[in-house]
């Protein structure tokens, strides 16, 4: 097992590497949307000519095809963007949690065509702000949701994602029916050493804490060995005439 030095040592390497490559990926997400276009036009183009039905169709599935890697590229790319950035500001909660959502749907698809079917519920009652970085916010709960995600891989199960008000705060709450955690590991679950994984390294859930109380917030997690895991996430709500 790796030292705690190492493992901040490999921690800082990935985050810079990641910085390299999204900065060389703005000029790629560029270069690959003309292709997509150029792909779509000459198939819509086609499609125009008097073609049999069978060619039709496969015409038809290039255009589907294109418009949805777009827009997966386009996820992608809106969700790299403020990683350099270090100043907070005003979020909506909500809407950094249905970011966070649109990267693991893929994760869910491929699980779903593979007979492993999960569930995923959303209770968002709340359209409050928070002062934050949002990348970072984004990353924590990325980190999170899908940790609980793993937790089912073998298995059917539910995600639920719950946003709320309760007094001056707003509570996230991300719940999953996995394999849950036991209690002697429920003591290191933060620990930069710690990870049940078979190549994990241990850094994800202690980076989305640190992250998260960076940023002004609380995180607590309670779990059951063979039912799941919950974790609680709150933070100040941002009222502008009091905190400008």
């Amino acid at each position: 097992m790796l030292k705690s030095t190492e493992l901040e040592d490999k921690e800082l390497f990935g985050m810079e590497s990641f910085k390299i490559m999204v900065d060389l990926s703005e000029g790629v997400f560029h270069d690959l949307k003309n292709i997509l276009a150029t792909i779509s036009g000459l198939a819509q183009l086609s499609l125009i000519k008097d073609v049999d039905d069978d060619v039709k169709t496969n015409l038809i599935n290039i255009v589907k095809a294109t418009l949805s890697f777009k827009d997966a590229l386009d996820r992608y790319y809106n969700f790299t963007q403020g990683y350099n950035e270090e100043e907070k500001k005003p979020y909506d909660i909500q809407s950094i949690i249905l970011k966070t959502v649109d990267m693991v749907r893929f994760k869910l698809d491929i699980l779903n065509s593979l007979g492993n079917e999960i569930q995923l519920n959303f209770l968002l009652n709340s359209y409050s702000r928070i002062l934050c970085n949002e990348y970072e916010l984004r990353q924590s709960l990325l980190n999170i949701i899908m940790n609980a995600i793993e937790s089912m891989e073998d298995k059917s199960g539910t995600l639920s994602l719950k946003l709320y008000d309760l007094g001056n705060k707003v509570y996230i709450e991300i719940k999953d029916t996995g394999v849950g955690i036991s209690p002697e590991n429920m003591e290191r679950l933060f620990k930069v050493e710690f990870t049940t994984k078979a190549k994990g390294t241990g850094l994800g859930l202690k980076i989305a804490k640190r992250s998260i109380e960076k940023n002004g917030g609380d995180i607590e997690v309670c779990s059951k060995l063979g039912e799941g895991t919950r974790f609680l996430i709150s933070f100040p709500i941002y009222h502008e005439n009091l905190m400008d």
